[in-house]
């Protein structure tokens, strides 16, 4: 128990609800997340660097590197972090690379793409009881299919998990697998080499995603039982990607003639720019905005673009007009707010209130009017927090405090 006239109460993050005296007190908090703490280190002698964050059947399940197993499957139950198994034996990794486990549920289990050292990455499956195994057949059996953007669908038949996957190790196309069956080649997608750009999202009736082929370069596609190609807006590279719902209405980034990337829009299925957020902002369009890290929060689109006047800042479009959100690094450098993660009331991000340099990237939060700081993890320098993620009414996510031992931290 802490007395009001202890040295934990100089911290601005506690004051003292009146009336109190030193034997019955209450303790009132600011608004706002503001309870920031590091979980017990995975990797003690050097980086964890969890990724892949994925709540499933009551646990928060990531990839993490403790420093003797590789890359593995782990799990945080609130109490503690556990490793799954060791899918690649010894110091071999699972996982590729962070971000590449693509974990989605399916079935009542939990699927994800691995690597056990012998059959290159396919897709495998979790039940959360049992030792993981690898769905059979592969999907490649020379080399990897290394399945990617998992997600459940019902073509109309009952929900299946499509995913993009290569049964040669260069074009990529659409399958799905039903649970029991052999995974399944769905539909080409374009001519030949085709490369996924986007993650999958459900959008009225259909799955939208971007992919790329020889012969057009990344465009908008959906699928609804068949694969067709939505629009094709230059013979250029528009570079379709970001793609996020707000409303009745499909955001995502793209450009129009292969340097310009703006804000467009999926709308009763006519596609159409949405915002050319520069110009808007700064009156002339000196530049492509690149909007990234779309979200929809308390009924608008918030992204983060660049602007001559701003910088790298969090814009909000409201369906009609181009805002600045928040002008975190004031005078035009840039906080680059990036991870956008809606956390009950509020949007969570990670940004830098001094600009790109020297760079102070920490947690921050939106509450809809200004932009708040939650924590300084690293006074040094940047503590670069990414992965946010709502797990058991806290907000997870993976922070350095010295700048390089990236371990599991929570917010409350």
């Amino acid at each position: 128990f802490l007395g009001p006239t202890d040295t934990e109460f100089l911290n601005p993050n506690f004051t003292l609800e009146a009336p109190y005296d030193n034997g019955n007190f209450k303790v009132g908090f600011p608004s706002g997340p503001s309870f920031v703490l590091p979980l017990p280190d995975i990797n003690v002698s050097g980086s964890a660097d969890p990724h892949d964050f994925y709540v499933y059947d009551g646990k928060l399940y990531f990839t993490a590197d403790d420093g003797t197993h590789g890359r593995e499957l782990w799990s945080w139950d609130g109490m503690a972090a556990t490793r799954i198994t060791d899918i690649n034996p010894g110091t071999g990794s699972a996982f590729d690379n962070a971000d590449t486990a693509y974990l989605a549920q399916f079935g009542g289990d939990l699927y994800f793409r691995a690597n056990d050292g012998t059959n290159g990455s396919e897709l495998w499956r979790y039940d959360g009881v049992s030792a993981p195994v690898m769905v059979t057949p592969q999907i490649n059996s020379s080399g990897s299919g290394s399945p990617m953007r998992m997600f459940v669908y019902d073509d109309g038949g009952g929900n299946e998990l499509y995913f993009s996957a290569t049964d040669n190790g260069t074009d990529y196309d659409l399958w799905r697998y039903d649970g029991s069956n052999p995974p399944e080649l769905v539909d080409p997608i374009g001519s030949d080499n085709t490369y996924f750009g986007s993650e999958f999202v459900f959008f009225v009736d259909s799955i939208y995603f971007s992919a790329l082929d020889s012969a057009d370069g990344l465009e908008l596609w959906k699928y609804n039982g068949t694969a067709s190609q939505v629009s094709n807006f230059t013979a250029a590279a528009s570079g379709v990607n970001e793609l996020t719902e707000n409303g009745s209405i499909l955001y995502f980034r793209a450009s129009d003639d292969g340097s310009d990337y703006e804000l467009w829009q999926l709308d009763d299925g006519s596609v159409s720019p949405a915002s050319n957020v520069d110009e808007e902002i700064d009156g002339v369009p000196t530049l492509s905005s690149f909007p990234t890290d779309l979200c929809s929060f308390d009924g608008s689109l918030y992204f983060s673009a660049t602007t001559a006047t701003y910088g790298i800042e969090l814009y909000r479009f409201d369906g009609v007009d181009v805002t600045l959100a928040a002008d975190i690094a004031a005078g035009g450098t840039g906080a680059a707010p990036a991870g956008m993660t809606v956390y009950g009331t509020y949007l969570i991000f990670s940004a830098s209130d001094t600009g790109a340099e020297p760079g102070n990237s920490e947690p921050w939060y939106f509450d809809g009017v200004t932009a708040q700081l939650i924590s300084d993890i690293n006074p040094a320098g940047s503590s670069s927090p990414y992965g946010f993620t709502v797990y058991n009414g806290a907000l997870y996510f993976a922070a350095a405090d010295d700048g390089e031992d990236f371990e599991l931290w929570v917010i409350f």
